[in-house]
């Protein structure tokens, strides 16, 4: 009987140890979704927009990197959008080569940086009947400055 239960947890103490290195689950879950999204800026200066729009592969290669990603959590292509009205000034933002900084990491969230080290990460919904919502940290002009808003999906037919 003593031997059998030395040899039960000789085999048991390796699975053990086995699945405790395993990682269960991913914070990865939150994916790109069409639509027009608004909100203002955290200074409440702005009035923003951002328009995402699913694209075909042959499109995403014409446009050259300028405005468009692939996106990384479940596939496809889409072209993005971005302004902000401000009291005396309009920004039109480019993001240009857009990417994935994690390279698909489970353990990320989804987000996409731009050569100009502004990001875009999309925020999966609350429910099944809610929309994802973007966060956005945009720089702009020379550089320095930063624009961050999060954006809530909008019913287009309210922008006709």
């Amino acid at each position: 009987m003593k031997n059998s239960f030395k040899f039960a947890s000789f085999l048991l103490c390796p699975l053990l140890l086995l699945s405790s290195c395993i990682h269960y689950g991913t914070i990865r879950t939150s994916a790109m979704e069409a639509g027009v999204f608004t909100g203002q800026d955290t200074t409440g200066m702005y009035e923003c927009t951002f328009v995402v729009e699913k694209i075909t592969d042959a499109e995403y290669v014409k446009a050259k990197e300028v405005n468009v990603l692939r996106e990384t959590l479940k596939g496809g292509y889409y072209k993005v959008a971005f302004s902000a009205i401000g009291n005396d000034r309009r920004i039109d933002y480019d993001f240009v080569s857009l990417v994935d900084p994690f390279d698909g990491s489970p353990y990320a969230p989804e987000s996409y940086r731009d050569a100009n080290d502004s990001w875009i990460s999309p925020k999966g919904p609350s429910s099944p009947t809610k929309h994802t919502y973007y966060g956005l940290d945009i720089k702009y002009d020379d550089k320095e400055d930063r624009l961050a808003v999060i954006l809530e999906w909008v019913d287009p037919s309210i922008l006709e």
